[in-house]
Order: C-alpha cells, then sequence, then structure tokens
C-alpha cells in the first residue's frame, strides 16, 4: 500500500486502520458466502454398488460440495442445522455416475433432416432438453467428440442448466 510522504502520521494511521477494518469486514463477508454456498447432501438407506464388487451394500452416502465424503453401514451424523438436505433412499438403488466416451450432444436427439433445417437456436434448446434427459439416467460425464458444445458445457457448469459434465 502506497501512502503519500507528504502526509502526516496521524492521517498514515487513520488510513491504515481503515484499509484493515475494510480488509477484514470483506473476508469475513467471503467467508460467510463461501460457507452459505456449501452444499451438503446425505442419502440415507441405499442400496450402494461402488463398481468394483459385485455385491451391494446397505447404507448411507454423505455428498459435500459434490463430491462423496463419506459412505457408511452405519449413520452418519450431519449437521443439524437445516443446511444438510437428507434423503430417503428407501432401498433403492445407488452406484457412479455413468460415462458416454463418444457423444454428439447438440445432435443426439434430432434427426439430420431436423438438424439441417432448424436454426441453431433450436437445436441447443433442443440438446440442453436432452443433457438434462441423460443426466436423470444416469449420465454424469460425456466426452463430445464433435458439435458446437462449448455453450452447453459452459451453461452446464456455470449451474444454468442441468446436464452432465462435458469433456
Amino acid at each position: 500500500i502506497f501512502i503519500h510522504d507528504d502526509l502526516d502520521n496521524t492521517v498514515k494511521a487513520q488510513i491504515i486502520i481503515y484499509m484493515k477494518n475494510h480488509l477484514l469486514a470483506i473476508a469475513l463477508l467471503l467467508s460467510t458466502f463461501y460457507s452459505v454456498a456449501q452444499k451438503t447432501i446425505l442419502i440415507n438407506n441405499v442400496k450402494i454398488f461402488n463398481g468394483k464388487d459385485e455385491k451391494t451394500v446397505l447404507g448411507n452416502v454423505l455428498i459435500v460440495n459434490n463430491l462423496i465424503n463419506k459412505i457408511s453401514t452405519t449413520p452418519i451424523a450431519t449437521n443439524k442445522s437445516g443446511d444438510t438436505k437428507i434423503i430417503d433412499g428407501n432401498g433403492k438403488f445407488l452406484m457412479p455416475g455413468l460415462i458416454d466416451a463418444h457423444t454428439h450432444i447438440m445432435m443426439e436427439s434430432m434427426n439430420i433432416m431436423e438438424l439441417m433445417n432448424s436454426d441453431i437456436e433450436f437445436i441447443t434448446i433442443t440438446a440442453a432438453k436432452s443433457a438434462e434427459r441423460d443426466l436423470m439416467q444416469g449420465f454424469t460425464t460425456f466426452r463430445d467428440l464433435a458439435g458446437p458444445a462449448f455453450g452447453m458445457q459452459k451453461a452446464i457448469d456455470k449451474g444454468l442448466i442441468p446436464g452432465p459434465r462435458i469433456y
């Protein structure tokens, strides 16, 4: 921080205190936003398939900021403040997300004649609905090998539309 030498020491001290207080306030505000933004989901009572073993295990899964934090056959303690979304799996099947290693998200839900006779806006809206449908079917990751999918990828990454991660 540069403070001009012509100022007397009292003014310099007041400026430094003012700046420190404001920087502290900004830091506290940012930490509050971070703690509020932290998303926690607890899925109880599900048959867990880990993708390696042939058997499933009845258990619970804790997800923090979209990452699996804990898997347990015993109850998982959570913050009781109401910030944790708790889902009862009702003994249903839970497995890792599927990966489609060769897709064309912008073209998968329309035939070639529809693609040739539609504008890019309609194609994009159709592709967005298709991406949401793919996610709901268990596909969490796509490797798109052709087509103008960069805008779709950005919209999904920013949370504007639901869909699988696109690479």
